[in-house]
């Protein structure tokens, strides 16, 4: 049986103490149940049968978010713990280790920075030297320190702020999900400036959304779709 390590001072913590107990009780099964890179697989009607609870990911996020994001959705079925590495096997990734490569392979998979690791101070590589002995190994250090560009008023949303804008705006929840990962994943830059305003630029998304289907409503392959609004948006 798997055993991780566990927070006791949680039941100190304001965040934690002021959450229903029905959502206390979802937080230690989302970590306990969450795969050992910090991924957890949302299955909200097997966890509310099972204890005879009523929990929705919207409040779940907004209780779990309420002070610092401690849950990043990858997609409707998909939640990342930025966390939990960290946690559970220190500051360091050393890709010598299996359990650290497995991690990383599905950081790359789910498409996870590895800059969304909370604390992450740095990469260890093990690289043989092709020219001396195959035995002998030489440490290489790939510093991952995670630089926090100065920015001037701009906060970064979380989710439920962008969930609950779009629906204000009646675009659906899925845009609001890709609008998250494509400006998340490169730390809410586009065109190689810092965006001011987040709501702004999603007013933007929603109008070439817009436009793009209207142009485009022949195209019926998803993977084409997709590629096809990603070189949209980007022009």
């Amino acid at each position: 049986m798997a055993k991780r390590f566990t927070d006791t001072e949680i039941w100190k913590q304001d965040w934690f103490i002021d959450i229903p107990i029905d959502y206390k009780l979802f937080w230690f099964y989302l970590k306990d149940n969450c795969d050992h890179s910090g991924i957890f697989k949302v299955n909200l009607t097997l966890f509310c049968r099972l204890y005879e609870v009523k929990v929705n990911s919207i409040d779940a996020l907004n209780y779990f978010n309420s002070d610092k994001e401690r849950i990043i959705p990858l997609n409707e079925k998909k939640w990342f713990l930025p966390d939990f590495f960290i946690f559970q096997y220190g500051t360091k990734m050393n890709l010598n280790n299996k359990v650290h490569k497995s991690i990383y392979n599905l950081y790359k998979t789910n498409g996870i920075e590895l800059t969304s690791c909370r604390g992450l101070k740095d990469l260890k590589e093990r690289v043989k030297d092709k020219d001396k002995d195959k035995e002998k190994d030489k440490d290489i250090i790939i510093n991952k320190e995670v630089k926090k560009k100065k920015t001037k008023k701009f906060k970064e949303p979380v989710i439920q702020e962008i969930l609950a804008y779009f629906k204000d705006k009646n675009f659906p929840e899925e845009e609001a999900y890709k609008f998250y990962n494509h400006y998340g994943a490169v730390d809410w830059f586009r065109k190689g400036e810092k965006i001011k305003n987040w709501k702004l630029q999603s007013q933007t998304w929603m109008r070439n959304k817009k436009d793009f289907t209207n142009k485009n409503n022949n195209i019926k392959s998803n993977d084409n779709y997709n590629k096809a609004m990603e070189e949209f948006l980007n022009d």
